[in-house]
Formats: structure tokens, C-alpha cells, sequence
């Protein structure tokens, strides 16, 4: 079930403050090891700055964290062009 502050949006500029720390620290990791990186899905999930829980007549989370199937299946291309553009896989 749809909460109705996920269905109508979440403004992009609202955070969890205890992910600010832990991201700082993948991308501080990532830096420091050969061959790693980090990319952000935060365009595709919040176009505009809005982040929703459909896209595309998608439901893409159930619970604003774990993608449904169908929201992985949703997402999945879009994380493998990103791939491609940073040159991790050929397209």
C-alpha cells in the first residue's frame, strides 16, 4: 500500500540525514580503490526533483526502499546505460 506522501512525491531536496554520511563514505571508498566508482539513480527515479513511487505506470518501490519486479525491470536499462556511458560495460 501506497502511502500518500509517496504517491503524490517526495520533494528531491528532502534527505535522510543518516544516508548523507554513509554516501560520503562509498564515494570516499570508491575513490580510493582501483578500477571502483559510484553513479547516482537519482535522475531517473526523481525527474524533475520529484522522486515518486510510480514512473511510467511503474510502481517502482513498495516500501521507498527495495525496487518491486516490475521496478527493477523498470530501472535495470537505465542503470546499464549509465554503465555504458562511464565505460564499465560496452554497449
Amino acid at each position: 500500500m501506497l502511502s500518500i506522501s509517496t504517491a503524490m512525491g517526495i520533494p528531491l531536496g528532502y534527505r535522510w540525514p543518516a544516508l548523507v554520511p554513509f554516501n560520503a563514505l562509498l564515494r570516499r571508498l570508491a575513490s580510493e580503490v582501483h578500477h571502483t566508482t559510484t553513479f547516482s539513480i537519482t535522475d531517473a527515479l526523481c525527474p524533475n526533483g520529484i522522486c515518486r513511487a510510480v514512473q511510467q505506470g511503474v510502481i517502482l518501490r513498495y516500501d521507498r526502499q527495495h525496487f518491486s519486479e516490475p521496478g527493477a525491470e523498470w530501472i535495470a536499462p537505465r542503470i546499464y546505460r549509465q554503465l555504458v556511458a562511464i565505460g564499465l560495460v560496452s554497449a
